[in-house]
Order: C-alpha cells, then structure tokens, then sequence
C-alpha cells in the first residue's frame, strides 16, 4: 500500500500525517504556526482523538497564529492549546494559557493538558492559579466544535520541579506522573512524603488518578514508586493505560525502568530496563504488551535474554536507539524483544505509538547515516540533528524495521511525538 504524509513545522516542530503500511512512505506536506521575526513557538505534545482531529500543546512568545486564530503572549500567559482537523487540514480554535506545559490526552470531547507553574500565578480561561513554589497541574478544557474552553485546573504536589510530565485519559478518568523533590506533597486529600528531598536532582515519582466530574475534579488516589523499585529516586517519562492496568517509565538513580499499578491504585511490579546508561523516553501499550523506546549511552543495553551493542563512536556523545517489548504477566513482566538503531552519533527515540499491526517511533539522529535494521537514515547536515521516523514490524518471533524515513534542514530538528488518527500517521 501507497503511504503518503503531511508535515507542519514551527521550529522545532514537525507534524506530520502519512497512511502507513508496509511501503516506505513520503512527506507529502507541510504546514507552520505563523509568528513574528520577534516571536518563536514549539510544540510540546500532541494527542489525536481517533474521529479525526489532532491536538497540540507548546510555549509560544510574541504574536503567533494558527491559520486567521491569533494569540497574543501576555505576561503569564505562554502556553498555547490549538486543534487541527484532518480533513479541512486547518487549525479549527486555538487557546492560550499560563504554566508550562509538557503533555496532553484527549478522552472524547475533553482535552487535558499537564505541567508545571514555576512561581506566582497563570490563567486558564476564568480559572486561576497561584503558588509561591513549583507546583504541577492538570487542565481540562472542553472541545465544543468549533472552539475549546477551559473547564477546570486542579493543582498536584508542591515543590514538584518535574510537574507532570505524563498524562492519560479514558472516560473520565484521567492518570498523571510527575516527580516532587520536598518532604511532602498535596495531592488533594492525599498526601505524600519524601525521605530524601532534593537528591541529587532527582525527585519522588508518583502516578496519580483524577475522576473528571464535567465542571470539577477530583484526586480518586496517588501512589509513589517506592525507593527500593528505582534505587533512590526517579524521573517519570512516560505513561499509557490498558484495560485496568496503568503502567510509568523513567529513570531511577540505578537504570531506566517500567513499573505497573492496577487501576484502583495497587502497585504491581517494576523492571529495571537494560542497565545503568538506558533512558527511557517513551512507552505505549496494547492489550498486555508493553513497548518502551529511549536511547542508552553505554557499550550495551541487556534487555530478558537480549543485548544491544552502541554503534562504535564518541564515548562522550555516542548515543543509540533501543526499543523493546514486555509482555505483562499480571504479578510480574517478561521480555519479548529489543532493538536498536543509530549511528556514531548522538541518536535518541523521543516518542512511540502502536496501532493493530505496527509500532512506531519518531526521534532525532546526528549520526551523518544512521541504521535502522537494513534500512538507513541520511542526515541532512554534518553538524546538526534531523527528524527521523520509523515503522517496526513484529513477527511471531521477534520484530524488525520495516522502513526509516528522515527529515530536517540545516538547524537541528527534533520529534517531540506521534499520533495516529484511522490511517493517519503524525509526527510532530
């Protein structure tokens, strides 16, 4: 099958959209948020909603535009939330908000988005919130067609330097994790303590579930990772939800690791991924499968019964992809299989997504060429990262790369995510 794709850039944004099977697809075209010589914006996060619209979060300063839909950066206000529509391939609202914003779900007309307020106070619509401390946040805003309004902002810990930096939704249940580095943080009614504040930059990572009542919010529970699943202390990275089951990764102070809680807020299990220079970045999940993708800095990664060896390079800047698959066993985890791809270079997988049939990662490559099974990725520059995305193929035995496709020009180009809306692949 013929595979086709759209981009939109804003700096260090690339979307882009591709009906994507087994053929080596192409870019097809591009789209940019429009600012000002005095103006930038990026894109931090993206989520589809499955009926063929596609939602973005990122920082913006200055005047920037979505199509005719204007924002204006005011002081607390840099944060933007904008819907783009698949079949008239146009933004359809655009809103802006204070904080700063590091993810977005989407659960039917309901938009969340989580991060983190540094200090003072930010809006979201007619909702306002102030601290004297960092603090994270979770905001829901309400997609009624033709615009989105703000609904509610519910503030989570205290001293929270990671704020939330995962979010997923299903019905009204919506599932954050983030990181607080003081001896104690609010979660609602619940509160949470910290042997070790401020461990050598690290923070106590916690998974919590909102139940989402339309106009308010309300914590049904929050658990940490505890200590001795991590080594010290942890940073979440990523989060995804299946069935009953709500699974985290991130990086403790000993490796990367995956960690399980059940959907009433028990704790499961956790795994160590591949060793002490694995970090993970990403993960999704389908049916009991669990898919984890990042980059290790070491000379191997052993994931179950598999290692991968980096590419020969830099010891200082050398970096390569992994890729791997557990399988949940309810009590506990085992591996499926892992991958690699990279160069000489500094390469890394920043986002993941699984459909029936494939899995796929986005990333950014400085290797000048860079593998991705018998598939390879040319950069477009000598000095400088570009965009790559690629599709893995699974076999009853294993998996493979089906195909690698790059994009970039001569700045460095980074993927933040993907999404996938019916055939519509995007990368962003």
């Amino acid at each position: 099958m013929k595979a086709t794709l759209y981009s939109i850039w804003t700096l260090l944004l690339l979307l882009a959209g591709a009906t994507v099977q087994a053929q080596s697809p192409t870019w097809r075209a591009a789209r940019a948020i429009n600012h000002t010589n005095a103006s930038n914006s990026e894109v931090r996060a993206s989520a589809a909603d499955g009926n063929g619209n596609l939602y973005v979060v990122g920082t913006y300063n200055g005047a920037v535009s979505f199509n005719n839909l204007a924002l204006n950066y005011t002081a607390g206000q840099s944060t933007f939330v904008a819907k783009w529509n698949i079949a008239t391939n146009t933004y359809v609202w655009a809103q802006s908000c204070g904080g700063s914003v590091n993810t977005i779900a989407v659960s039917g007309t309901s938009v969340y988005i989580g991060g983190v307020l540094l200090y003072g106070s930010a809006s979201f619509g007619p909702y306002t919130i102030t601290t004297a401390t960092d603090n994270a946040f979770v905001a829901k805003l309400t997609d009624n067609g033709s615009n989105g309004s703000f609904a509610w902002v519910q503030q989570l810990g205290g001293g929270s330097f990671a704020g939330v930096q995962a979010l997923a939704a299903a019905g009204s249940s919506v599932y954050a994790t983030g990181a607080f580095n003081t001896s104690v943080a609010n979660f609602g009614a619940y509160t949470l303590s910290n042997a070790l504040p401020g461990y050598q930059g690290l923070g106590e990572l916690y998974v919590a579930k909102l139940t989402d009542a339309t106009a308010s919010v309300s914590v049904a529970w929050v658990q940490q990772v505890a200590a001795g699943q991590l080594g010290k202390k942890g940073y979440p990275r990523g989060l995804a939800i299946s069935g009953t089951s709500v699974y985290v990764t991130g990086n403790g102070d000993n490796s990367g690791f995956a960690a399980k809680f059940t959907d009433a807020g028990n704790f499961m299990w956790a795994k160590s991924l591949g060793g002490s220079q694995v970090y993970p970045a990403c993960l999704a999940a389908r049916g009991t499968d669990l898919y984890v993708a990042g980059q290790f800095t070491g000379a191997s990664a052993t994931f179950g019964s598999t290692t991968l060896t980096q590419t020969s390079g830099s010891p200082t800047f050398s970096r390569d992809v992994f890729v791997a698959k557990l399988s949940d066993n309810g009590p506990d985890a085992t591996y499926g299989w892992a991958l690699r791809a990279g160069g000489v270079g500094a390469d890394t997988a920043a986002a993941l997504v699984v459909t029936n049939t494939s899995v796929y990662i986005a990333g950014a490559f400085k290797s000048a060429t860079a593998s991705f099974g018998a598939a390879t990725a040319t950069n477009s520059s000598s000095s400088t990262a570009d965009v790559f995305v690629a599709r893995i193929a699974e076999t009853a035995t294993g998996a493979n790369f089906a195909w690698v496709l790059p994009a970039g020009g001569t700045a460095d180009d980074r993927a933040e995510g993907l999404a996938v809306s019916g055939s519509t692949l995007y990368v962003i």
